[in-house]
């Protein structure tokens, strides 16, 4: 599986869309050889916590958004904790707004129905509509309100454990069919760089 950084044209006019599926199936089979292979990653407690530090020495932070920054207008990076989703990053909000102000102090409970949470029990992207009550009703009020278009809700895996929750509303026009595979895989990509094993590169096959 050859790492390659997934571009908004292509997710745009669809190049590469056929191939997709391969790509992700191939990127899965390597992530079980390796969790197999190898015991569970020291480094996952100390990803955790700096992903939830405050002064956020996110360098996967930043990375994550940049990966969504053509295809959504708002999106919300969730730390993903046992009891609560903390955002942890966010862009397209004020910087000095009272919506920027609500987002950084912003925790979901997990007890609460929410996309964030349907999406981190199916372990699986999910589109759909926020609704106004509960869990998305937190959501939006931190937003500043709704999107027209749908929400999506993307989990980011680690050894297996869902770490984060990439939140992202307000999608560009014109995503073709299977945008949300190929932004699974750069995401997954990004993950690989800066927190997988050194030899999880040679596990996985070229595609």
């Amino acid at each position: 599986y050859a790492a390659s950084k997934v571009s908004a044209e292509e997710f745009l006019d669809g190049t590469g869309i056929e191939s997709t599926h391969v790509l992700l199936e191939a990127a899965r089979q390597a992530d079980e050889q390796a969790v197999r292979a190898e015991p569970a990653n020291p480094s996952l407690d100390t990803l955790i916590d700096e992903i939830t530090s405050p002064s956020i020495g996110g360098e996967m932070v930043y990375k994550l958004l940049d990966i969504v920054g053509d295809l959504c207008g708002r999106c919300v990076l969730f730390a993903v904790h046992s009891e609560s989703f903390q955002a942890v990053g966010h862009f397209g909000i004020d910087a000095g707004g009272s919506s920027s102000r609500k987002l950084s102090q912003l925790r979901v409970s997990r007890e609460e129905p929410s996309l964030l949470t349907r999406a981190a029990e199916r372990q699986s992207p999910l589109l759909a509509k926020l609704q106004t009550v509960d869990g998305d009703a937190m959501i939006l009020d931190a937003l500043g309100g709704p999107s027209e278009s749908k929400s999506l809700a993307l989990p980011v895996k680690v050894d297996d454990t869902i770490i984060m929750v990439l939140y992202g509303d307000q999608l560009a026009e014109g995503l073709s069919t299977g945008w949300i595979e190929q932004l699974e895989i750069a995401v997954l990509e990004t993950v690989r760089g800066l927190f997988a094993p050194p030899d999880w590169a040679a596990a996985t096959p070229d595609a």
